[in-house]
């Protein structure tokens, strides 16, 4: 009798344990294959250990999201407020923006105007000092050829002329006393010199040098005008 209990004993061991491993063999299929996630095993082993769960977690699985809270009015009128004031003073900011440049142009435009009068004052200073220079060689040359034989003063002439001097040939010619111009055109013989002598005076008859400004200034006038709408 006491055998046959202690083999039924056995027995009903090797069930238990024969349970438990085909029971794990089959959670791990499971969980290995996806079935059984993380929460899904929790839950059973709690069961396999006689724990229930509690009414608050399966309220607390169960209870669905509540939306959240819809901004109150104020709330709306604030944040448009806020709105508002970056739009305006991003406005304000572009604005000033806008002055500023303004202000720099007009600085610039008074610079430029300033550089515009100073430049003409020296360009007029410039042109002064360097007519001045120009009749100052002028006349020393004039005196020279009132001083030197006539023959001397035609081979000046001619070697100026030929460097293509001849504005400032004629303008000496012309400010030469009358006896002492007659005496030096005397003195141009020959085809050649006849050329030379009949181009020299041809621009003094014109009025060379001292009509090359006018006509620099009208040339200059003519151009605004045909610009002009």
């Amino acid at each position: 009798m006491g055998r046959l209990l202690g083999m039924l004993g056995a027995l009903f061991a090797y069930l238990c344990v024969g349970t438990v491993v085909a029971l794990a063999i089959v959670v791990g299929y499971a969980v290995a294959h996806g079935y059984v996630d993380a929460t899904k095993f929790e839950r059973i082993t709690d069961v396999v250990r006689g724990i229930e769960e509690t009414p608050k977690a399966i309220e607390k699985q169960t209870k669905p999201t509540e939306p959240s809270e819809e901004p109150s009015f104020d709330e709306i009128e604030r944040q448009r407020g806020i709105r508002a004031r970056n739009i305006e003073l991003r406005e304000k900011s572009v604005e000033n923006s806008l002055e500023r440049v303004r202000f720099e142009q007009d600085r610039l435009s008074t610079d430029l105007n300033r550089y515009s009068a100073l430049k003409g004052e020296i360009t007029r200073l410039l042109d002064g000092k360097t007519d001045e220079a120009v009749k100052a060689g002028r006349e020393s040359v004039r005196e020279l050829w009132e001083t030197i034989k006539p023959k001397q003063a035609r081979e000046q002439i001619l070697r100026m002329f030929d460097a293509g001097e001849t504005n400032e040939v004629v303008a000496i010619m012309s400010s030469l006393g009358i006896n002492k111009r007659a005496k030096i055109i005397a003195e141009f013989k020959g085809e050649d010199d006849a050329k030379k002598l009949d181009e020299i005076l041809r621009l003094m008859r014109q009025g060379i040098p001292q009509v090359l400004p006018i006509n620099q200034a009208r040339d200059e006038l003519n151009k605004f005008n045909s610009k002009a709408p």
